[in-house]
């Protein structure tokens, strides 16, 4: 269609010819805000990761080794009696037994070492758990993925081949330091899908800080998926931060510095491992009851059976007694 049939119909009001600069600037500075709060917020989850973490739980091994000792070796004794106790309940499920008969040939098992024979039946079952488990890590672990890379993968994989192509070692022959620096920080960007990070760099390399990145070649369309991408991102992170600032360590740098925040740190902490104590202990003393339960019942059928047990008749010795 000719130039002058477009200008017959634009005048018909059949089509109209829109101006897109303005709606493409518009959706442009949207994007790059959304950028801006992504890198805000992938900065502060890195600093809680890679800087408050590290150095909370060197202070904690430090400030607390008596608790830390005390709590370890408790933990490894409530897991020791969970493992009797979940035996008990699984033999008893399987089986269509009480408690105390579970427990009872439970330990018959232990003294006379049938456990594989009884529990043949189970074998099967905890192969298919283990799969299960081994399944869901699996789905975990690809749903954790799957999210990591909800960022804007098309636009973040242009700008990293740009720069794969500017920067990567094998591809230059000599490389300057701050050019190695940068290599390093475009993969760490990278990895963290640090879309703001990425362009920065690219911009330093294509002219300095006040050099524009062109996106003439994408479209409104693209634009504007890429703001929805990157809003889902924030979401994931602004969600990883929420639960972040429950932690002890959050902004444990900053509350370092400041000795009334640190002394108001130390004395929640202590508070809450003394309860933390408390608890497991308590966890303690309620499974060895249950099992003294058992115990004491098992002792009372044991004894009740050798009392009823009827004496052997020597029959030798009524017939020639003289």
């Amino acid at each position: 269609m000719g130039s002058k049939a477009v200008k017959n119909l634009a005048q018909s009001h059949a089509i109209i010819l829109i101006d897109a600069t303005e709606r493409r600037q518009a959706e442009h500075a949207l994007y790059l805000r959304y950028c801006e709060e992504l890198t805000r917020e992938t900065e502060t989850l890195r600093t809680f990761e890679e800087a408050d973490k590290p150095a909370f739980a060197a202070w904690f091994d430090l400030e607390f080794p008596a608790f830390l000792e005390e709590y370890r070796s408790l933990d490894l004794e409530v897991q020791e009696l969970q493992c009797r106790v979940g035996k008990v309940f699984a033999y008893s499920e399987m089986h269509g037994v009480s408690h105390r008969n579970a427990y009872r040939t439970l330990q018959d098992i232990e003294l006379y070492g049938e456990e594989e024979e009884l529990f043949d039946e189970r074998a099967e079952p905890e192969e298919n758990f283990d799969q299960d488990s081994k399944e869901s890590k699996k789905e975990s672990q690809s749903s954790a993925s799957e999210v990591r890379q909800t960022a804007p993968t098309t636009h973040v994989k242009s700008i990293y081949r740009q720069l794969v192509r500017k920067l990567h070692p094998d591809l230059r022959e000599i490389s300057t330091e701050r050019e190695t620096q940068l290599w390093h920080e475009v993969q760490k960007a990278y990895t963290w899908r640090d879309i703001q990070k990425l362009e920065t760099i690219l911009k330093e390399l294509d002219g300095g800080e006040n050099a524009e990145l062109d996106l003439s070649y994408v479209s409104i369309g693209d634009l504007i998926e890429f703001q929805r991408e990157i809003q889902r991102r924030l979401g994931f992170l602004r969600y990883r931060v929420k639960n972040a600032k429950k932690d002890p360590s959050w902004e444990f740098a900053k509350t370092s510095q400041d000795p009334k925040q640190f002394k108001l740190l130390k004395k929640k902490l202590a508070e809450q491992l003394e309860k933390d104590r408390l608890n497991l202990k308590n966890v303690k003393t309620s499974l060895e009851e249950q099992l003294d339960s058992w115990e004491n019942s098992t002792h009372k059928v044991r004894n009740h059976n050798r009392k009823s047990k009827p004496k052997k008749v020597n029959d030798q010795s009524e017939c020639f007694d003289f």
